[in-house]
């Protein structure tokens, strides 16, 4: 009998034993969710944090203004791909415009020094 009452005892401390680590993960989890936020915002960004939990600050505002800061980043992002598109189209441009330029200074020498077919049959319809 004694025994039966000590595994039931064990039994129900261990449910207990297994509940406290479950609760102690998460109670983890969210203290390291909140290490990961603070360090990822300034000591401006700490103390709006710390207005807000005081209630000084409406979370509202702040996000509006974080909302704020990445439309910003958004519009300087999309300003820079833009114009790192436009500078991609002028370098295929200046790179066709030169490999033209070496085509027809090709095409000029052989011309004078008269080997090719077409500039021989110039020479012949010019005569």
């Amino acid at each position: 009998i004694e025994m039966n009452k000590n595994k039931e005892v064990i039994a129900k401390l261990r449910l207990s034993n297994k509940k406290l680590h479950q609760e102690l993960a998460v109670a983890k989890g969210q203290a390291g969710d909140e290490e990961v936020i603070l360090s990822a915002f300034n000591a401006q960004s700490r103390n709006e944090v710390s207005l807000v939990r005081s209630g000084m600050l409406s979370q509202e505002k702040v996000i509006a203004k974080y909302d704020q800061k990445v439309c910003e980043m958004i519009k300087q992002y999309n300003a820079l791909c833009h114009k790192t598109s436009s500078k991609e189209k002028n370098i295929k441009q200046l790179q066709t415009d030169l490999q033209q330029m070496k085509d027809d200074a090709r095409v000029t020498e052989t011309g004078a020094a008269g080997e090719s077919e077409s500039a021989q049959m110039l020479r012949v319809l010019e005569n």
